[in-house]
This record gives structure tokens, sequence and C-alpha cells, in this order.
């Protein structure tokens, strides 16, 4: 039965563990590693996976509150144009012993953000890990206006890392992100908002983000 049903007349269902979507409005197809890809102008994607929870109702809950329509990504897009401001936000990542799926969601969320003014400050501190490096690497190739990293020999710790990636910064605003967690697509956008509401504002925590 639908687990979520949002704008766009969206359709979630649970079977055999896997995530199935059908939208109506939309020419929204899925492919074979669950990510949703829509053709053409729409530019709506996301990527849908169970979490485990001790909380049954979980990943119902991410399914009704983490999942973008395509309609509801036009809505954000057309409230950005209408901003007086559009600060840079400098994200810094510290990477040190990771996996490599982690890492790759990490970074992955900070692409797909809706909110288009980001650079990315990473320092790997010295993991050893040639496959870290490389992924690192590919990323900022990828984004290469975007991205800034530095890759380490030596490992000195999260404290001496998280100054190095902040010295790379050229941002108007600082975020934090750890190298296993993800941002919601809407993260950015939610701070930039608060800055064009309140213009005096400086510091800004989101839980949840």
């Amino acid at each position: 039965m639908p687990l979520s049903k949002r704008p766009c007349s969206f359709y979630l269902h649970a079977l055999s563990n896997h995530v199935y979507a059908a939208c109506y409005g939309c020419q929204v197809q899925i492919n074979a590693q669950s990510r949703l890809i829509t053709p053409g102008r729409f530019n709506c994607q996301i990527q849908l996976k169970h979490y485990l929870s001790l909380d049954p109702n979980y990943q119902a809950f991410l399914l009704q509150n983490n999942f973008l329509s395509c309609t509801e990504q036009r809505r954000y897009q057309h409230r950005m144009r209408q901003w007086y401001s559009q600060p840079q936000i400098t994200i810094l990542l510290p990477v040190y012993r990771v996996s490599l799926s982690h890492l790759w969601e990490c970074l992955q969320s900070v692409a797909q953000q809706l909110y288009p003014n980001w650079e990315l400050c990473v320092v790997e501190d010295g993991s050893g890990s040639s496959e870290v490096k490389a992924a690192l690497t590919a990323f900022q190739n990828r984004y290469p206006e975007q991205v800034k990293l530095q890759l380490k020999e030596n490992n000195q710790g999260i404290t001496v890392t998280s100054q190095q990636a902040l010295e790379m910064a050229t941002g108007d605003f600082i975020a934090l992100l750890d190298h296993d967690d993800r941002l919601a697509p809407e993260a950015l956008f939610e701070v930039v908002q608060v800055l064009n509401q309140q213009a005096e504002v400086d510091w800004i925590y989101a839980d949840n983000a």
C-alpha cells in the first residue's frame, strides 16, 4: 500500500525490502540502483534506501518527509530566484578512515543540494587509503570550480584537519559536515532562506539537516 503521497502524485511502495516509485505527470523512471531519474527538463533525482531503526515507523517517516517531488523542487527554485541575497556556503569536510560507500553518499549529498552556491573544502587526513584518495580526487575533478582538496601523508587529527579546511574557505558562511553523514537536498536552501529572512543572523544550528 502507499507509504507516501506527495505533490505531483508520487506513490512510494515498500515490497520485498525494495522501494518502488511511480510518478504521474512527471515522467519519472527508476533504474536498477533504486535511483529515480527524471528525463528532460525536470532535473528530479533522488536515492531511496532503507535504514535500520528501533522505531518501525522510521522508514515511513523518512519517505514522508525527505522525498522532494518534481513540483517541490521547482517551488524551491522559484523561491531562490526571489531572494535578495545568495551567499556562498563553504562546507568543511575532514576525511579520515571511512567506508567508500559512506563517503560517496556524503559527497553526493553535497552535489545534489538544491541551493547551488556552495563550496566544499576537503582535507584527507593521511588515512593511508588509496581508494579514499582516488574517490576524493575523482569528485574534485567532477566539480573543479567548487571543490578544494588537500591530501596529506600524515594523520594530524580532526582539529588540525578542520582548521586546514577552514583556511581554504572563501565563502560567506561556514558549514560543518562529517565524512559519514549526508545532507538533505534542501539543507543549504533552508539555511540561506533564514539568512534572507533575518539578515542579522551570524550562527544557525540545524538539527537533522
